[in-house]
C-alpha cells in the first residue's frame, strides 16, 4: 500500500531530475493537482499581521500578504532617504 506522502516524495525525486522548463512546470502541476485532490481543504480564517517599522529607517513596504508562512517580500521595502522620518 502506498502513502500519500509516499506519492508526494515519488514525484518530488521525479521532478528533481528533470531539466527541460515545460517539463519541470508540467510535474509541479502534476504535484499540485495531486495535493489538491487528495488532501482535505482547510478552512479559510483571518490571520492578523502587524508590522512595526523606524520611519528614520523605513519608509513604505506594501505587505503582499501570506506567503505560506513566511513573512519575506523583504525586496518591496522602500528605505527613507532623508533625515526627518518619512512618515
Amino acid at each position: 500500500m502506498t502513502t500519500r506522502s509516499s506519492c508526494i516524495v515519488r514525484m518530488w525525486e521525479e521532478l528533481l531530475q528533470l531539466a527541460d522548463p515545460k517539463a519541470v512546470d508540467a510535474q509541479l502541476r502534476k504535484i499540485g493537482n495531486y495535493k489538491f485532490e487528495n488532501f482535505e481543504a482547510i478552512p479559510l480564517f483571518n490571520v492578523g499581521i502587524e508590522v512595526i517599522v523606524n520611519p528614520k529607517i523605513v519608509a513604505d513596504w506594501t505587505f503582499p500578504g501570506w506567503d505560506g508562512g513566511d513573512l519575506g517580500h523583504t525586496w518591496l521595502i522602500k528605505a527613507c532617504k532623508q533625515e526627518k522620518p518619512c512618515k
